[in-house]
């Protein structure tokens, strides 16, 4: 009794599944013509109280010669709503024929037990009984002066034998004539039974590149086209490019020339001449024409040069010289940059930082540092410090070291110190501390720093510190 209730009750789901979803086809059944394609629709319906996405497959997806296509592998329905999915069926030219049963399946992706199933007839028919099942060459693509060798297939997919028929292979050029017909008269072909031809054309020592066309007919006794298809197949181009190199010689001068030819009887385009010199002739190279590319590799440089196009017996040159002469220019800017430096580097140097906030009775003070030290070996007199505190924050006058002269400014407050001199190697750290005016969440950007002084050549000369940014 048990197992009757519970048989029954799968039964009862496997029922309802079914009902939520329904599957039409349309037409129901079909004939197809070798070489052609027909379409069936497929109508789903969801049946249920809820969006649902459906899955929809056929079996056999191929067969005999027959091949199956979908516009689209889901569909995605609203409650109570149909959608359609296109089905293709595809005959080959040597398609068998046969009358079968395709079997179109939808299912559910949210629930595997909610599906439906049609079925499809298809029947295929010949429209000759001779047909061309292949063809194929014997390499990929041929140079001027090769042979190539196009092999066509014929299958006769029928018990019986084949009438005669007729096969003609014609080659192209570019532009579309005729180079060469080849045509082969074929009796019968038994039942069940193929053949391959094979042809070889030789394409010419000077055949224009690109891609050629082989056409392939096959005509009845009566000359009527049974099958018609043609083929690209390319030629590839043979470029004789030469290249020599001369060197002449002059004051603290070096030319090279190099020269390219062709010597072949097509335009060669895209042409790229590479030189290499040593990493440290950089400075020296002086090319004619800019190169289009540059490359490091360990100690040498490789140069690039693209010449767009060099057509039959045009020679091009590539001209660069190595200008010993310019090293005089770069060892007097060396010794300039070497002065500039030097006189940057050994100078009064002033740094402003500043420390954390620390708490003083219940207010938040910071405390800015000023370091000034002679990096010099002479002694430079009469130096004044200058800080600017901005309108932001205000000057506390309690100093841990020497007292500054205050004086206001539009936009904040001045601090002066001054030194009668500074020693080589003499260094003055000044400190003062500061608070803000009112409460700051942020940043507050404290302005350079500048000390001024006279050097031992009596020339007035002036130092500039970093700004420093105050995170709140």
């Amino acid at each position: 009794m048990l197992s009757f209730f519970l048989i029954f009750s799968l039964f009862a789901k496997l029922t309802l599944a079914t009902g939520e979803i329904s599957l039409s086809l349309v037409p129901t059944e079909a004939i197809l013509i070798s070489g052609e394609v027909k379409v069936v629709t497929a109508t789903i319906t969801n049946n249920q109280n809820i969006p649902d996405t459906f899955t929809i497959s056929i079996f056999p997806s191929l067969w005999l010669g027959t091949t199956t296509s979908f516009d689209k592998d889901r569909i995605t329905l609203n409650p109570q709503s149909s959608g359609e999915i296109k089905i293709s069926f595809g005959a080959s030219e040597c398609v068998e024929e046969f009358s079968n049963l395709f079997t179109v399946n939808v299912q559910s992706l949210s629930n595997n037990q909610i599906k439906a199933s049609a079925t499809e007839k298809i029947t295929t028919e010949r429209k000759f009984q001779i047909c061309v099942s292949n063809v194929k060459f014997d390499k990929d693509f041929a140079h001027p002066g090769e042979a190539v060798t196009i092999t066509v297939s014929i299958e006769n997919p029928a018990a019986s034998n084949s009438l005669p028929v007729k096969l003609i292979t014609n080659v192209r050029s570019i532009s579309g004539d005729i180079l060469q017909t080849f045509q082969d008269n074929i009796e019968t072909l038994q039942g069940r039974g193929t053949a391959d031809i094979s042809h070889s054309y030789t394409f010419g020592n000077f055949t224009q590149p690109g891609f050629y066309t082989f056409e392939v007919e096959l005509l009845d006794s009566s000359n009527k086209i049974i099958s018609q298809n043609s083929f690209r197949y390319r030629v590839g181009s043979v470029e004789k490019i030469s290249q020599s190199k001369d060197i002449s010689y002059g004051l603290l001068l070096q030319t090279v020339t190099i020269k390219v030819k062709n010597g072949g009887n097509e335009p060669v385009d895209n042409v790229i001449v590479k030189e290499t010199v040593p990493s440290f002739l950089k400075l020296f190279f002086f090319p004619k024409d800019t190169p289009f590319s540059e490359a490091s590799t360990d100690d040498k440089i490789v140069y690039s040069w693209l010449i767009p196009t060099i057509l039959p017996g045009e020679e091009r040159t590539v001209t660069y010289q190595i200008a010993v002469w310019n090293a005089v220019l770069v060892i007097i800017g060396v010794i300039l940059l070497v002065l500039i430096v030097f006189r940057y580097v050994f100078t009064i140097r002033i740094v402003k930082s500043y420390k954390k906030f620390a708490t003083v009775a219940g207010a938040k003070e910071i405390q800015i540092q000023l370091e000034v030290r002679n990096r010099t070996r002479h002694i430079h007199k009469e130096v004044v410090v200058r800080d600017v505190v901005p309108a932001t924050a205000h000057v506390i006058e309690k100093f841990d070291t020497l007292r500054p002269t205050l004086r206001k400014l539009p936009g904040g407050t001045e601090l002066l110190w001054k030194f009668d001199s500074l020693r080589p190697g003499e260094e003055r750290v000044i400190t003062y501390r500061i608070k803000p005016v009112m409460e700051i969440i942020g940043e507050i950007l404290l302005p350079k720093a500048s000390v001024r002084f006279v050097d031992h050549r009596k020339e007035v000369r002036r130092s500039i510190s970093k700004s420093i940014e105050i995170k709140v």
